[in-house]
């Protein structure tokens, strides 16, 4: 879909085939700043989806879409056989359409439907005693459909007072949802201010990095939860053979982070230098990444003078 309803997406935007224009355009008025869901990357070999998102508008009142649901649904099923279990393809009609009772269980058809207590037990003999087919053995990982939540729990729902918030997950049954706990970019910037003051002195003195310091910083933890999520993703693609929907807040920076570290562990094409400028690219600029904000050259001037 080519499309530029959403400022801060790329141009082009991979969304499944039965989806139309006019449902992708209600979707995103469902979702901050009109960032529906959208593919990033499909796994080679089970065909499972990594997307992203903003956060959709709950609200206080609980507010759905049904445009945003049937996107998601459709996301979610892609990777459905379309087969039975013996691996022929499902016909249209059920096979009791094309043969009469006497094909199927014995039951001569031309009864006399003045006695229809005898009929009706006759019938019901035959069915009871027909040869039930064996139920299909599943066998392997199942699909447990994933919408990962970068956000704390207490924020994700501190920003329904506001017309935001986190899915309702009994609008999205063919999913779960997990909360991840990464703080946002407030806390990480001021977490960040706290390492380069513990050792912004261990390059000039002899003394080593203020180890209070970092420690209280909390930039570990921050460094542990995104390194956490990204395993839950890749697990969940890799192994699972399940679809992920990631989202933040806006969707621009927890998410890229959280999407291009799953994909560096999922796909060795990133892990190379011509795949990683794609990765970037791909998943950052084109995603509207705002790295002249994020990157702090400007507000960290004093630590340069």
């Amino acid at each position: 879909m080519r499309t530029r309803f959403s400022p801060t997406y790329p141009c082009l935007l991979p969304v499944p085939a039965n989806i139309s224009d006019n449902t992708i355009n209600y979707a995103g008025r469902y979702r901050s700043r009109a960032r529906i869901p959208v593919l990033t990357y499909l796994h080679p070999v089970n065909n499972c989806s990594i997307t992203r998102s903003s956060q959709p508008l709950v609200g206080v009142r609980n507010n759905r879409s049904i445009q945003d649901e049937k996107l998601l649904a459709a996301i979610f099923s892609t990777s459905r056989q379309e087969k039975s279990a013996n691996g022929s393809p499902p016909s249209l009609e059920h096979e009791s359409s094309n043969s009469s009772l006497e094909d199927q269980y014995g039951v001569q058809s031309d009864f006399d439907f003045s006695n229809a207590e005898e009929l009706e037990d006759e019938v019901i003999s035959a069915v009871q005693s027909a040869p039930k087919e064996p139920k299909p053995q599943v066998y392997g990982a199942q699909q447990h459909n994933l919408i990962v939540d970068a956000r704390p729990t207490v924020n994700a729902f501190a920003m329904q007072a506001v017309g935001l918030g986190s899915e309702n997950m009994d609008n999205y049954k063919f999913a779960t949802k997990v909360y991840l706990g990464i703080d946002n970019i407030h806390v990480m910037r001021d977490s960040l201010n706290r390492v380069i003051d513990a050792l912004k002195d261990s390059d000039v003195t002899s003394l080593g990095p203020n180890r209070d310091q970092l420690a209280r910083s909390g930039w570990l933890k921050h460094i542990t939860g995104l390194l956490d999520g990204a395993a839950l993703i890749a697990r969940q693609v890799g192994l699972q053979h399940s679809h992920v929907l990631i989202h933040c807040s806006d969707g621009w920076d927890r998410t890229s982070q959280l999407s291009a570290l799953s994909q560096l562990c999922l796909d060795p094409y990133y892990r190379t230098l011509e795949g990683f400028m794609v990765l970037v690219e791909k998943d950052w600029l084109s995603f509207g990444h705002m790295f002249r904000h994020r990157s702090g050259h400007l507000n960290s001037e004093k630590w340069f003078k």
